[in-house]
């Protein structure tokens, strides 16, 4: 039986995974709790350091593609980072009955969702070139 609190860890390491795939990217993976410590001591850098680092190269990106309007962004609002929970686990949907029509996160199903967004250009190909 699940803690209420419970996070499988091994869920984070699997996403981290699947993003180096994707996009080819080097990431870091911290624990769900130094995570949420780490972000709660230092929101407003977070928030400005993420949109410092990401915004840029994303408007680039879509200029350079032609994306003129798209409701896909990089933003980070610092203040969704307050009074939120940062990390979920989806054990009170699951207490309703709720299933999952995919009940596991698998790299062919991100690329699915990856290849429409580009295919209805809502993410811009040449980000999208390394998937």
């Amino acid at each position: 039986m699940k803690h209420k609190d419970f996070v499988d860890l091994s869920v984070y390491a699997m996403i981290l995974s699947l993003m180096r795939l994707l996009f080819l990217l080097s990431l870091v993976w911290l624990t769900s709790t130094y995570l949420s410590l780490f972000l709660k001591l230092n929101m407003t850098s977070t928030a400005e350091d993420s949109n410092e680092k990401h915004l840029s190269p994303w408007s680039e990106a879509c200029e350079k593609d032609g994306i003129e309007t798209t409701p896909l962004s990089p933003f980070l609002d610092q203040e969704l980072l307050y009074d939120n929970h940062l990390c979920i686990n989806g054990s009170k949907i699951e207490e309703t009955g709720f299933r999952y029509n995919y009940p596991e996160l698998r790299i062919e199903f991100l690329r699915e969702v990856l290849a429409d967004y580009v295919k209805t250009r809502l993410f811009p190909p040449s980000l999208a070139e390394s998937s």
